[in-house]
């Protein structure tokens, strides 16, 4: 019975003392528990107190806040343990419930697009002061991802996304935010590894890169339109508020269609100052300009293709007209000039090059010099022909202390050093005074030649030549030589019409022919080819057509 009586006592005890231990700890949470409302008290009146701040400095209201946070964090960490931050979810609510309604008391007022970049600077410091305060990294990294996350990046993205940022005309104000966002990521935290600031910068990535820049951006070059301004130079480029953003670019589905788009851009650009700039020279020099931009970001094959479509078609026009003067003194060497720096920026192909060069230039040069050598009883005649052929010849190959692009290319092709070879024949032949083989150098007449049928032999040249039979019959032989010219000049049509996106293929059924020779359909317009010649069907005739005009006509 004492036994029993004694131990219903020491049971009744340590009833007691946990009862005790527990009032106290009620006691103690109570006590903490007030205490952390007197804290939100202090958060109220720090939000109170910044909106009587007489400062017109947004950075010295941004700093007065960012210290009453440190203060106010600072006591809350000192005198509540990890176990019962956690089990208050401080990380969670309590925290938040503090530092949200500040920042946002200071930024409710600000414009993220017009601050100073400084501002940035003092929020980095200041969240640095906070992250230190928290006491662990793993709490500092919670709040400090809160700031960015909840308040920062959204209220950036919200002034980015809306009609107050124009990526074409206020380019430099959101990269200058975005980059300064960046920089204060890396500075709100000195004690954070590499991985966390990485982690939060992808974060911002996805938030004002991928969901509010690059849309912009698309719809933009989508909707853009160019303009010339004075001096008929495109005014508002697209590489001007492009390229900046694309090392902020990393969805690779995303930039292969904006470059496109872009593509579609520069061609409609090309075309747009092609209608508005009468001049030769200053379209080509406009075109230098708008395409060299992008060079180092298309591919090569892209570059040249533009060229190829808006740019080589008006270089053949304006060098066909370029007169090929006996006397060098007359001679005008802008458009070729022009030329050869246009090819030497790399924005043309070696074939268009050469073609060009060999088709408008060297076809007129070559007539005119032997027009010079038939002039009978003009005096110094062979004086004069020595001197307009080592014009040209220095002119064309360059010297070997001024040697560019062009004039590598010019003395490496096989064509441009025969018709120059030919040159030296007719001197030869001069000389001698032999007027048969003057006859036989004759070069073709300059309107017979241009540079789509120079390139058209380019082409072929390049093709490898298939095995033939040892023996075959002479009729064979003339009909393989006979259709060869054709099928050849077949492939450039074709080629010209997927440039420009026009159907190109054999019709069929009846009209399939016309005198032997087979109708293709180019467009909705039938053609037939003879000679290099391009034939369409007008009203019920057949007439010679250029691709341009038949392009246009499409």
């Amino acid at each position: 019975m004492v036994k029993s009586t004694e131990r219903k006592i020491v049971s009744l005890e340590e009833e007691c003392n946990e009862m005790i231990n527990r009032t106290e700890g009620i006691d103690n949470r109570i006590t903490k528990m007030k205490f952390a409302v007197e804290v939100l008290g202090e958060a109220e009146k720090l939000i109170d107190a910044m909106s009587t701040m007489m400062s017109d400095s947004d950075c010295e209201k941004l700093d007065f806040a960012m210290d009453g946070l440190n203060n106010i964090l600072a006591k809350l960490y000192d005198n509540f343990s990890k176990e019962e931050r956690k089990s208050l979810n401080f990380e969670s609510t309590l925290v938040p419930s503090i530092v949200q309604p500040v920042i946002e008391a200071v930024i409710s007022s600000l414009n993220p697009l017009a601050i100073e970049l400084t501002w940035m600077d003092h929020l980095a410091i200041g969240m640095d002061k906070l992250c230190i305060a928290v006491g662990s990294d793993s709490e500092a990294y919670s709040l400090r991802e809160m700031i960015f996350t909840d308040i920062i990046v959204p209220w950036i993205s919200t002034a980015m996304n809306s009609s107050k940022w124009d990526p074409v005309v206020n380019v430099e104000v959101g990269l200058k935010t975005h980059e300064a966002l960046l920089t204060c990521v890396d500075k709100s935290f000195l004690g954070a590894e590499v991985e966390e600031n990485k982690l939060l910068k992808h974060v911002i990535h996805l938030e004002i890169i991928q969901n509010c820049v690059q849309p912009k951006l698309q719809r933009a070059v989508s909707y853009w339109k160019p303009t010339l301004d004075e001096n008929n130079v495109v005014s508002n480029p697209m590489h001007l508020w492009i390229l900046p953003w694309l090392p902020h670019f990393r969805n690779e589905s995303a930039r292969r269609t904006m470059f496109a788009d872009i593509r579609r851009s520069l061609k409609k650009t090309l075309s747009f100052i092609s209608k508005h700039e009468p001049d030769d020279v200053a379209f080509f020099r406009s075109c230098n300009v708008t395409l060299r931009a992008w060079q180092k970001l298309f591919e090569e094959s892209n570059i040249y293709s533009l060229t190829s479509e808006s740019v080589t078609p008006r270089f053949a026009r304006c060098l066909a007209r370029v007169p090929i003067e006996f006397s060098h003194e007359k001679q005008s060497w802008v458009q070729i000039n022009t030329l050869f720096d246009y090819f030497d920026t790399g924005l043309m192909s070696a074939d268009d090059f050469l073609s060009l060069f060999e088709g408008e230039i060297l076809a007129s040069w070559a007539y005119t010099l032997h027009c010079a050598t038939l002039e009978e009883n003009k005096p110094n005649l062979l004086t004069g022909i020595a001197k307009f052929y080592s014009v040209w010849k220095e002119r064309v190959f360059g010297q070997l202390s001024k040697c560019t692009k062009s004039h590598l290319a010019l003395r490496g092709d096989l064509m441009v050093c025969r018709h120059f070879f030919g040159g030296l024949e007719m001197i030869r032949a001069l000389v001698e005074s032999d007027k048969a083989r003057l006859d036989r150098l004759m070069p073709p007449n300059p309107n017979d030649c241009n540079y789509r049928i120079a390139l058209m032999h380019r082409s072929k040249a390049k093709k490898p030549v298939e095995a033939q039979p040892n023996v075959v019959s002479s009729h064979s032989q003339r009909k393989t030589q006979g259709n060869v010219n054709v099928a050849s000049f077949a492939e450039v049509v074709a080629d010209f019409a997927r440039h420009h996106d026009i159907s190109f293929y054999p019709k069929v059924g009846s009209n399939a022919t016309k005198d032997g020779k087979k109708v293709f359909m180019f467009g909705n317009h039938p053609v037939y080819f003879d000679k290099n010649v391009l034939f369409t069907l007008r009203g019920e005739a057949w007439q010679p057509i250029s691709l341009e005009h038949l392009a246009q006509a499409c």
